[in-house]
């Protein structure tokens, strides 16, 4: 993306400024993450679980929040209705991350590293501390990251004796912070997204 793009972007966005302290995340997700949602200005690390980036770019677009896409060329947005407010970005470049920090809700990158060095994450760290996004690393490590994410699809339900379609799905999620691990299992579907169970152990059990 040229960086004329980016200026412009940021232009519009800037209207939009979040008082928050974090990025507000489905009401059935709050209970395992540290105040209740994403951290603004912090880099986390997420696997690549399609399913759970999805509810949390369909739940920040439709509060009104701006949602950056990194690198994930092959997210499928079926889910999300508020499509004018993601910037989709194919090439994984962490500069474009950096530019977006600064002003969007909540960033996702993807790219080929499994590892960002101390060098090639500090100029990055730097300028999400200064901005408002909550960046989500997935796939990618990152040394004392805020929050570890990782979702799982486990079950889905609607289908029977090889025949019907399916209406939902449960989805296990763990998030580790602060030296805790909690995990709950929600069911999302037509009716929403619900929680199921809820756990909390140390993280070190894991």
């Amino acid at each position: 993306m040229q960086r004329s793009h980016i200026d412009a972007l940021r232009a519009q966005i800037n209207e939009h400024a979040p008082a928050r302290k974090v990025v507000d995340v489905p009401a059935a997700f709050q209970e395992i993450f540290p105040h209740k949602g994403l951290p603004r200005g912090a880099v986390s690390c997420m696997n690549p679980s399609s399913a759970l980036a999805i509810e949390l770019i369909a739940h920040t677009t439709a509060a009104g929040g701006y949602v950056g896409v990194v690198g994930w060329e092959g997210l499928s947005y079926a889910g999300v209705e508020s499509l004018d407010t993601i910037i989709v970005v194919p090439q994984s470049d962490l500069n474009v991350v950096a530019s977006l920090a600064e002003s969007v809700d909540l960033i996702f990158y993807r790219g080929p590293e499994a590892h960002l060095s101390p060098t090639q994450s500090r100029p990055l760290m730097a300028k999400v501390r200064k901005g408002v996004a909550s960046v989500v690393m997935v796939g990618v490590d990152v040394a004392s990251p805020a929050v570890r994410l990782s979702g799982r699809i486990s079950t889905f339900h609607g289908i029977g004796c090889g025949t019907g379609r399916i209406t939902s799905f449960d989805l296990e999620l763990c998030c580790q912070a602060h030296g805790m691990s909690r995990s709950t299992t929600v069911t999302i579907g037509a009716g929403g997204v619900a929680a199921s169970t809820r756990t909390q152990v140390p993280a070190c059990a894991l």
